[in-house]
Order: C-alpha cells, then sequence, then structure tokens
C-alpha cells in the first residue's frame, strides 16, 4: 500500500553530560512539541525549501536531513475493526529502508511492548544488531532505575 507516515525531523540540541537524563529527556520533549505545530509541512516540500533534494550521494535511497528513525507508538494495538473488517499489524521487510538505523517500539495496552530493530545491511551484521540491543537494554534499564542519573555517567559498557 505505501507508506502513511508523516516524517518529522527532530534536533534536539545542547545535550550536555552534566544534566539529568530526565531533563534531556524534557529538553526533547520540548523540541518535539515545537517540531509538532509545523508537521503540516510534508517531508518533500521541507527538502526544497532547504535545498536538499534525495539523492545525490552513493546512496540514492538516503535520507538526507537524518539516518536514525524512531517509532514509538503509545497505546498502539495490533489488531482491530472497522465494521467487518480486520486489521492487522504485520511485520514487512523493508528492503529499501532508507535510514541507516531504525527504532519501532509498539505499546499495545493488552500485550508487552514489541520492539524492532532495523538496520541497513549494507553497514550492519546481525552482530551489530545484537549489540546494540544489548546498548539499548542497559541504558533503558539504568534510566528507569535512576532518572536524576546524569547523561555522562549512564552506562555504555556492557560488561
Amino acid at each position: 500500500m505505501g507508506f502513511f507516515a508523516n516524517t518529522l525531523p527532530l534536533r534536539v540540541a545542547g545535550c550536555a553530560v552534566d544534566r539529568p537524563f530526565g531533563d534531556q529527556v524534557s529538553a526533547a520533549k520540548a523540541a518535539l512539541a515545537g517540531a509538532v505545530l509545523h508537521s503540516r509541512l510534508p517531508y518533500p516540500a521541507l527538502l526544497e525549501r532547504l535545498g536538499k533534494a534525495r539523492g545525490g550521494t552513493a546512496r540514492e535511497d538516503v535520507m538526507p536531513l537524518f539516518q536514525a528513525v524512531l517509532d514509538y507508538r503509545q497505546g498502539a494495538t495490533e489488531s482491530g475493526a472497522i465494521g467487518d473488517s480486520v486489521i492487522v499489524d504485520t511485520l514487512v521487510s523493508r528492503e529499501a529502508m532508507p535510514y541507516d538505523i531504525g527504532l519501532d517500539i509498539s505499546d499495545d495496552p493488552g500485550r508487552s511492548p514489541l520492539l524492532t530493530l532495523r538496520l541497513q545491511t549494507s553497514l550492519y551484521g546481525a552482530s551489530d544488531a545484537h549489540l546494540l540491543l544489548r546498548a539499548y537494554h542497559s541504558i533503558v534499564s539504568a534510566v528507569v532505575q535512576n532518572p536524576a542519573m546524569r547523561l555522562g555517567d549512564v552506562p555504555l559498557s556492557l560488561d
């Protein structure tokens, strides 16, 4: 069917290692709130206004403003119904993914959250995926236990 999402690039500036992680999250939330005010501008129109056409690189499918995407769907259900039709969320192969890294989090209230990591196979292998997922788990575990932890103290070691 196609890709039905309004891509909204988000710049989170001012990350400082001495700021608490929770403050960093608050800053990202504020940046998102500001960006949403301009979310009606279609992504291709934004690229045109910035003079950043897609392509023009060794990889023609590269997104020119960012290379990592986070898709967090809070409260999203994996299935539902409209009239007599049943809607089911299906994982499909995305061979032409235009990002280097994609992290999808589906937080269905009736199930455990589903985390899907997508990587460009031309850049990353299976061992990289395992390493990134372990690092993600380590970071999330640490900041959940102590949201006031300074960003510079968030453990990056997987020992």
